[in-house]
């Protein structure tokens, strides 16, 4: 590309030239002078040979900008180191299940030492049978109606539940029945 290059514009410099010297028959050349004299004394741009080693801002600007690009390439890795790699990835994903084991144990050892303190004598369940499985469905039926048609619920549903679950849980209290779910609820928070 460079024997192109000089050529090219050598040529074109020469035929220039030859056009300036037609237009122009006043201007002489000297005899002694060079070709690249008489086109820079035409004021034609001449081609330097040493322009070629010479890189142009815009390229040195581009040789930086590559340069500062492969910093962040990452290296390519043998076999052997992306495995190891790999390795270490997959060892530090694995979690150390030892202190939450630790921790299901304690809360299995306090949840059996509530219910030590809680039970009741278990009674053996007994079967209902169909008659009385629909009466107990009627009678939830009537309460959950007799419910909603409170005034109490009608004018605040949340407020008047609110009152109920208080109520309920005061009349427990004062029975000392320490089967319902709410005692054991309170011991866990106040421990």
């Amino acid at each position: 590309p460079k024997a192109r290059k000089r050529t090219n514009l050598a040529t074109k410099a020469a035929s220039r030239l030859r056009a300036a010297s037609q237009k122009d028959d006043e201007q002489k050349v000297p005899a002694g002078a060079s070709l690249e004299d008489v086109a820079r004394n035409a004021g034609f741009n001449v081609f330097n040979p040493t322009q070629l080693t010479d890189t142009t801002k815009k390229a040195k600007q581009k040789e930086r900008h590559d340069q500062w690009l492969k910093k962040f390439e990452t290296p390519k890795l043998s076999a052997n180191a992306r495995k190891r790699r790999n390795k270490k990835q997959k060892e530090a994903l694995k979690a150390d299940l030892a202190p939450l084991a630790e921790q299901i144990s304690e809360f299995e050892n306090q949840q059996k030492s509530n219910d030590a303190l809680t039970s009741k004598v278990d009674i053996p369940q007994i079967k209902k049978s169909k008659n009385t499985l629909a009466k107990n469905n009627k009678s939830e039926i009537e309460r959950f109606q007799n419910v909603l048609t409170h005034p109490a619920f009608q004018s605040d549903p949340l407020k008047t539940i609110q009152q109920h679950l208080k109520n309920t849980i005061q009349a427990d209290d004062k029975k000392g029945s320490s089967g319902s779910l709410f005692p054991v609820i309170r011991l866990q928070f106040n421990n």
